[in-house]
Formats: C-alpha cells, sequence, structure tokens
C-alpha cells in the first residue's frame, strides 16, 4: 500500500536485501525475488551477508565454531588475508550468492523503472558515467 501512495505521489521507492543469512536456502532467496517483483518498488539492492567482528553473529558463529578461525584478527593482527571474509551461510556457495545477488541488483533496470536507460533525464556527463558504472555493478559484479 506505502509504495503504491509513493508512486501516485511521484516519490521513487527503494528496497534494501541482504542474501546469504545463516539457515537461508537458495528456494527462500527465489521467493525474496518474488517479492521484490510483486511490491513492484522502483530499484532493488542486495548485499551478501558478511559477519563482522564485533557482531553478535560473527562472535556467534565463531563460538559454535561455524566459523573455523577467528578470520579479522588474523588479518588485522597476524596480517594473514584470505581471498574473502567468511559468509554466514554456507549452504550456499560463494559463486551462486554473488549470481543471485546480482539478480536482485538488476530486477529494477530490466523492467525499464530505473532512470539509468532513460536518457533524456540525463543531464551533465557525471550522469552518464554514473549510469554506466551502476550497470556494470548490477550485471557483471563478480565481488562481495
Amino acid at each position: 500500500m506505502l509504495i503504491k501512495l509513493a508512486e501516485e505521489a511521484g516519490i521513487r521507492t527503494v528496497g534494501g536485501f541482504t542474501v546469504g543469512n545463516p539457515s537461508e536456502t537458495k528456494e527462500d532467496i527465489y521467493k525474496t525475488i518474488q517479492l521484490i517483483k510483486s511490491v513492484n518498488i522502483d530499484y532493488a539492492k542486495a548485499n551478501i551477508l558478511i559477519p563482522y567482528p564485533g557482531s553478535a553473529l560473527y562472535n556467534e558463529m565463531l563460538e559454535s565454531k561455524v566459523i573455523k578461525e577467528d578470520y579479522w584478527r588474523q588479518m588485522t593482527i597476524d596480517g594473514l588475508v584470505r581471498s574473502h571474509p567468511p559468509l554466514a551461510n554456507n549452504l550456499i556457495s560463494k559463486p551462486q550468492l554473488i549470481r543471485l545477488r546480482n539478480h536482485i541488483n538488476r530486477i529494477s533496470y530490466l523492467r525499464g523503472k530505473s532512470n539509468i536507460f532513460k536518457f533524456g533525464k540525463i543531464r551533465v556527463t557525471a550522469d552518464l558515467k554514473r549510469s554506466f558504472s551502476i550497470i556494470n555493478t548490477a550485471f557483471f559484479d563478480r565481488n562481495l
């Protein structure tokens, strides 16, 4: 209801989503994708959950041995750098999480609701650069 009211008032809507929660499955993420499509928001932005030091999730995962070693301590004190920080979810592979995250980030652009493809709204070179940067990130990002 609020999204429809915002749309009628000409207000752009944005949804922030997190994928890779500890017990989340691919099917759960597909349900999230269906929800995003059904509510018809203007922009959807997803990120992958990474437990950070000092957070309850990180401490819980260390205590339960889901995270085998204190990644952040080793990186900051011992100088050991891993390819990526530990993920909160071990049910879905990192490449799959990245693909699913990118899929969510593309939804708005594929439906054409975004200003990215409305070149008439581009006023300065910076707008064009920003548009291409957003497209590149939404379609081709392979990083966490």
